[in-house]
């Protein structure tokens, strides 16, 4: 992991692991003092496991500003225990949502969702697994500034959404519809969740199409939601039918952030043509929509290689980060074979017809993240 300057330069990078298969899959930042990462280890990363080990661990990491270690936590059941993301509260608690085969924090029932809540200081404040009777993964966790969690995730060609309040409490309960969702969940499968300073709730992810009346394609779908877990609106770019605002061909929705006005950034990959005229392999795409769901600007990035956009921040100023994966090349610059991309957008996100781009560096890496403070 590392983290980059404005420019695109390194100011430090930071290497670790065991000797077994180790994968860093979230990295958070807090104010600029602190920098935390997540993910899962199948050998022994915190150097003593208080727990009887499993086949894989989550595991926690806190370092400094300058990328020096402070504290590593290690945790799981007997079984396969994942983290897929992360978020910082105000506070500073650090939450990892993910899934585990086993017992973290209830009676398992095949593949759960769990969350857990650290504190600045390592201390575990809480964990709390679902209780679904299916198989479900939790694969995003947002926070409020109320100190409220929320753990999206999949279950059973649903996606949901639980509210926590700081405690670890459940206040509601949001599952999707199934029809005409259908969705798609994979381990290769993006979902993501985030909220805003009002409570209200922004879901996406990818649907598998829909089989009636026609073969629709996978496409992306955005639901909001208001402060009770009730739907506001949604948008999917599967048909023109449920609910509107249809795009052509394939298209997965991977990330969400809100700008400084409250709009919603939406990445991830199109086979289609959001804003160009050719179809390709994969494009990463950004959209911003109103908090009325009114479509503001799409925006296509690629050649005809293979491209994914992962992650997505709003920089507080106007400007956009995006991060995700390239094969080959990506906007001039090269790689051998697939890559980890960072690009900067300065200014507003530009119309289809605009470039603003400020630089595109490749870099290796799978996990990329920024602290969603509100």
């Amino acid at each position: 992991m590392g983290q980059l300057d404005s420019a695109g330069n390194a100011l430090w990078t930071y290497q670790f692991g065991t000797s077994r298969v180790d994968s860093a899959l979230d990295v958070q930042q807090f104010g600029g003092q602190a920098v935390y990462v997540s993910g899962t280890t199948t050998g022994d990363l915190a150097g003593s496991i208080s727990s009887v080990p499993g086949d894989q661990d989550a595991f926690v990491m806190k370092l400094d500003s300058t990328g020096t270690p402070i504290w590593t936590r290690q945790f799981g059941s007997t079984d396969t225990d994942f983290v897929y993301d992360g978020a910082v509260d105000l506070d500073g608690n650090y939450f990892v949502a993910g899934y585990t085969s086993g017992d973290i924090a209830g009676t398992p029932s095949g593949d759960d969702s769990f969350l857990a809540k650290y504190s600045p200081t390592g201390d575990l404040d809480w964990v709390v697994q679902t209780d679904f009777s299916d198989t479900d993964w939790g694969r995003a966790v947002d926070t409020d500034s109320n100190g409220n969690s929320y753990l999206a995730g999949f279950v059973n060609g649903h996606a949901y959404v639980n509210k926590y309040n700081s405690a670890g409490e459940l206040g509601w309960q949001y599952v999707s519809d199934q029809e005409p969702l259908r969705l798609e969940a994979n381990a290769f499968t993006g979902l993501d969740v985030v909220a805003d300073s009002a409570g209200n709730v922004y879901l996406t992810g990818t649907s598998d199409g829909i089989e009636s009346p026609v073969n629709y394609p996978k496409g992306t779908f955005l639901i909001k939601l208001d402060e009770l877990g009730q739907p506001v609106w949604s948008r999917s770019l599967v048909t023109e039918e449920y609910p509107f605002s249809p795009l052509p061909n394939e298209a997965q929705g991977w990330s969400l952030d809100l700008d400084e006005h409250g709009n919603t950034l939406l990445t991830g990959q199109t086979t289609g043509n959001v804003a160009s005229d050719v179809d390709t392999v994969g494009d990463v795409y950004l959209l911003r929509f109103s908090p009325n769901g009114d479509l503001l600007v799409a925006e296509q990035y690629g050649d005809f290689d293979y491209q994914l956009g992962l992650r997505v921040a709003a920089d507080g100023q106007g400007g956009v980060y995006l991060a995700g994966l390239a094969d080959s090349s990506f906007l001039g610059q090269s790689a051998f074979g697939a890559s980890g991309f960072v690009m900067h957008l300065n200014g507003q996100v530009p119309e289809p017809s605009t470039n603003l781009l400020c630089f595109v560096c490749v870099v290796a890496g799978l996990g990329f993240g920024w602290s969603r403070r509100r």
